[in-house]
């Protein structure tokens, strides 16, 4: 039986970074080696891309999207109320196919879950108590 001291030093020469990142750190050393006058931000981004398998583009795409994503929303309060609503709504939605399922099925609607669906009800009309 291994231990978690044994994977660590099975799996420790594993890549763990995602594919468009080491190709990122990869173009680096080639500019430094290749444009040791100097080279910009943009440069080492295309040479990765460029460099990237097709069959992982979509990966690094998504990837980067996710972390623009990131970085807009930490400064941007429009942004992190559409987020907070999104969670609601997907809580609504939630909640009504569980009323929907329990009056299909003939149980009984609790006060509480009612009480919940009114309250998610209210805050994304924006008149929450």
């Amino acid at each position: 039986m291994s231990t978690p001291d044994t994977f660590k030093t099975m799996t420790s020469d594993l890549p763990r970074t995602a594919p468009f990142r080491a190709m990122f750190l990869e173009a680096v050393d080639t500019l430094l080696e290749d444009r040791p006058e100097g080279f910009s931000v943009a440069d080492v981004g295309w040479l990765a891309w460029e460099s990237l398998p097709e069959s992982l583009l979509n990966e690094a795409m998504e990837r980067f999207f996710h972390r623009e994503w990131l970085e807009l929303g930490s400064d941007n309060p429009a942004l992190a109320r559409f987020e907070r609503k999104q969670a609601s709504q997907a809580k609504a939605l939630a909640l009504l196919d569980d009323v929907e399922l329990r009056l299909m099925v003939g149980s009984e609607v609790t006060p509480q879950l009612v009480a919940t669906l009114v309250s998610l009800a209210r805050t994304l009309l924006g008149g929450a108590r």
